[in-house]
């Protein structure tokens, strides 16, 4: 006898009834995935079935709607012409009535598009009047959520809207960072707080210089500033980090 005809004689004596202490391993897998496939099937058919006799309610339910739609539209053409055509009338003054609504919502949105653009901090240009890059002008966009950053780096946020103060050895890596804001406090030149001061022409932006807590520190007027202390900066304002003197110019 080959293979295949012993394979096919295996697969054959499998018992079909309860399994009892007699069966083997491999007729009671066999038995129990039977009894799996038994069920699934049943289940199959049931849902199926239910499936089926929803489906059979429904399309009853639409067409009695679509019964009731045409009856009721050809009385109307019969002998309901006035009645139809208020209601033709009401559904026009919705619908005029819809488009009005978003016209204003419309016209708000794009009120609120151009009151943000109008509240643009602006720009602020810094000069540098002595040390390794003296002479040399930055000018500066800071935004709310991204400030520009001063400091010895070359990496990018320092060379795109930043200071990059590469040459001047004294200076930290990442020295300081100039933000704006829409108002606020901070220090004055003179070290006195302020609150609501004009440092951006009108605009009601103000900028700030902030040490991050630099190796040498900055200088304002002589005086080391404290790290992590807000300096509103004001037309000519002059703060020197490391060996550089930085000339602040709003606008």
């Amino acid at each position: 006898m080959d293979d295949s005809a012993s394979v096919a004689s295996v697969t054959t004596r499998f018992p079909s009834g309860e399994p009892n202490n007699s069966w083997t391993i491999e007729e009671l897998m066999y038995w129990s995935l039977s009894q799996y496939h038994s069920k699934a099937i049943s289940q199959t058919a049931s849902h199926i079935q239910s499936l089926s006799d929803n489906c059979d309610r429904e399309c009853d339910d639409l067409m009695e709607l679509h019964r009731a739609a045409v009856e009721l539209a050809e009385n109307g053409t019969r002998g309901n012409g006035g009645d139809n055509e208020e209601n033709v009338r009401n559904h026009a003054d919705a619908a005029a009535a819809a488009v009005d609504v978003n016209a204003k919502i419309t016209n708000n949105n794009n009120s609120s598009t151009t009151t943000t653009k109008t509240l643009s901090p602006g720009t602020i240009t810094v000069l540098i009047t002595s040390g390794p890059h003296n002479a040399s002008k930055f000018t500066l966009r800071p935004k709310p959520c991204t400030p520009c950053f001063i400091g010895r780096s070359k990496g990018k946020k320092f060379i795109k809207n930043g200071i990059s103060l590469s040459k001047d050895q004294e200076v930290s890596t990442t020295h300081g960072k100039i933000l704006v804001e829409g108002g606020g406090g901070g220090l004055s030149a003179s070290g006195a707080a302020v609150n609501g001061s004009n440092s951006d022409g009108g605009s009601g932006a103000k900028f700030y210089f902030i040490d991050v807590g630099s190796t040498n520190g900055t200088t304002l007027n002589g005086e080391l500033i404290e790290p992590e202390t807000k300096i509103l900066l004001t037309e000519g304002l002059e703060l020197k980090a490391g060996g550089s003197n930085l000339k602040f110019m709003l606008g």
